[in-house]
């Protein structure tokens, strides 16, 4: 532990910050016990976390050594606060269990109306030297989170469910006495926000838009060099981010903020970050053939080739190459569709995903998800047939993801040719439809024996009908009676057009779009090969009710004739992360080469 010696000054320590849009800290320090007193307010009725980091220190935009505060609240909002340490990004332990002392000297607080309060005292500098920080003067990194249920647990991926600020703690609190805009922006240490129409001293904005100097509102919003003919909603603005890529394939952006993504052409996973509005990158990661896949998890960059696996040691902030790869799994079998999507529950659980071979295969060999425990990594990874079949009866889903409940959920891509002499012959223009399912544990979605109905003249069920593909329809099991048996097939949750080619899907639940926005899913359609006209090349929103998807809105999209764009703009991977003081949207377009940014900012 980094201990900073505390100095101080005459002046009245204490001030507010607005560390997001629903979590407000307060803090004050009573100079003669040297006891700092917090109190803190979310809008939400879950778990509430804190945790400090000396600014400066090797982790200091991370949970990893963070010396962290957790309020829980029981069935009557009676508060329960306790002192825990994180020594990596897993679940903190209390510094109790750890070995050291609980150092909380009071707290209370109460959940009440939808809204979570609580206030703790504890000394700046304790006698637990292992497991906390000493709170000293300068500029300290404030780490936040909010929970998705009163217990204690994962807070989940989401910008409004964590993030972090640099405060200082211990300058005089001038501009929070201070009422008026006009005599906040005259002091030139202050600045008066349109959140709360507070004053705050510069160095303790947090989560802020300023009003202008002479306290009038914002100017409308302008798109500055918005992607042309593009279409979005009102008041949101598309730009490219960066541009110049070699084939950028998935992405995710670290808990600092940095943009992780992996760079087809060369093998590569770049890491991406912005300062000052200047957009920089550098080599991460190299291994051989990687060519999509990329995740985050417990302290591991992992990436994936056709037929391999690989993870190198990360801590987010790293933006020099990490070195040397550790190979996970291996002899992942090759040929046919060549993406392979890695992704990891709440557990650590590792999920891969492999596509078809071919455009109809003759068995399921191809068509499963894996799971693998990296706990344990053996000497020269887990061979892939060594890991446990998840579900099985995908043809091509590549793109994954979890929602809020812990449920995954895949977008998975069709047959091509289909042609079936008893219901219409050439049906393949507008079926099979492209797939969002709900992947739940041991069951079978059809492939290669049954497929899913989207637009089907004269013989039509309706959209999903299951339906035998000709290849089996005669070998005595496979009819269209079987694969209508839920207990045999499950049917998609969600149907979307034919051909277009869905290569991801990732959830929001952040506070920066508008509040329809929270809880869907949002959908990179990549675009179709062989549909005349060419259908696709747009991102899709899927608003979600009782835990499923409702409807099919589009979202981002070329504006000209016709659906495909001049530029080759394909979406291939979305990743939602901070630009500036709100959350924005990442896209990836693999073709054109750049990553999209898709900002919202209203009228004001």
């Amino acid at each position: 532990m980094l201990w900073l010696l505390c100095v101080f000054v005459a002046g009245v320590f204490g001030g507010k910050a607005n560390l997001s849009p629903d979590f407000t800290v307060e803090w004050d320090l009573d100079q003669a016990s040297s006891i700092m007193t917090f109190n803190i307010t979310v809008k939400k009725a879950d778990w509430v976390g804190i945790g400090f980091h000396p600014v400066g220190s090797s982790t200091d935009e991370a949970m990893v050594s963070a010396d962290c505060i957790i309020a829980t609240f029981d069935s009557k909002g009676k508060v329960l606060v306790d002192d825990y340490y994180s020594m990596t990004f897993e679940q903190p332990s209390t510094d109790v269990l750890m070995g050291g002392t609980d150092d909380v000297l009071s707290f209370s607080g109460e959940q009440a109306n939808g809204v979570s309060r609580f206030e703790f005292k504890r000394k700046l500098v304790t006698a637990d030297t292992d497991f906390d920080v000493a709170f000293s003067t300068g500029p300290c990194r404030v780490i936040w989170a909010i929970g998705t249920s009163n217990d204690f647990g994962y807070h989940g991926t989401g910008s409004g469910n964590r993030g972090s600020s640099i405060l200082d703690l211990f300058d005089s609190d001038v501009c929070g006495p201070i009422k008026e805009c006009k005599a906040c922006v005259a002091n030139t240490k202050c600045v008066f926000c349109t959140e709360d129409n507070l004053c705050y001293d510069k160095s303790n904005t947090g989560f802020c838009t300023p009003l202008n100097s002479t306290c009038n509102n914002p100017a409308p919003f302008a798109c500055d060099n918005p992607i042309p003919q593009s279409s979005l909603p009102q008041d949101f603005c598309a730009t490219e981010w960066i541009g110049g890529l070699d084939f950028p394939r998935q992405l995710v952006h670290a808990d600092n903020g940095d943009v992780l993504v992996l760079e087809g052409g060369k093998n590569q996973v770049t890491v991406i970050w912005e300062d000052g509005g200047v957009v920089n990158s550098n080599t991460l990661a190299v291994a051989p053939g990687i060519n999509h896949g990329v995740a985050i998890s417990n302290q591991y960059l992992y990436a994936t080739s056709s037929s391999s696996v690989y993870r190198w040691r990360y801590i987010p902030g790293q933006r020099e190459p990490l070195g040397n790869y550790e190979v996970v799994i291996h002899s992942i079998p090759t040929g046919g569709h060549f993406s392979r999507t890695p992704t990891f529950d709440a557990q650590g659980m590792l999920y891969v995903v492999i596509g078809s071979a071919g455009n109809v295969d003759q068995n399921t060999a191809r068509s499963v998800i894996r799971q693998f425990n990296v706990n344990n990594v053996p000497t020269g990874g887990y061979a892939w047939n060594t890991g446990v079949i998840y579900v099985d009866g995908l043809r091509n889903t590549v793109g994954l993801a979890w929602d809020s409940e812990g449920r995954l959920w895949g977008v998975d891509n069709g047959i091509d040719n289909l042609n079936r002499a008893n219901i219409g012959g050439d049906i393949h223009q507008n079926n099979p439809c492209e797939e969002v399912n709900l992947l739940t544990a041991r069951r079978f979605y059809g492939y290669p024996y049954c497929w899913s109905e989207y637009d089907l003249p004269v013989y039509g069920l309706g959209e999903g009908t299951q339906w035998a593909h000709p290849n089996f329809m005669n070998d005595g099991t496979h009819t269209d009676a079987w694969c209508r048996n839920t207990n045999n097939v499950v049917p998609p949750a969600w149907n979307m057009p034919a051909h277009t080619a869905p290569l991801d899907i990732k959830f929001y639940y952040g506070d920066s779009f508008p509040s329809k926005y929270k809880g869907g899913a949002f959908v990179a359609l990549h675009g179709s090969w062989n549909r005349q006209p060419p259908a696709g090349y747009r991102v899709l929103y899927l608003p979600f009710t009782n835990g499923l998807p409702t409807a099919e809105e589009i979202f981002f999209a070329y504006a000209g004739s016709g659906e495909r764009w001049p530029s080759d703009i394909r979406p291939t991977s979305i990743s939602f992360g901070p630009c500036g003081t709100q959350d924005c949207l990442y896209l990836t377009s693999d073709s054109s080469g750049q990553i999209i940014r898709i900002s919202y900012s209203p009228d004001k």
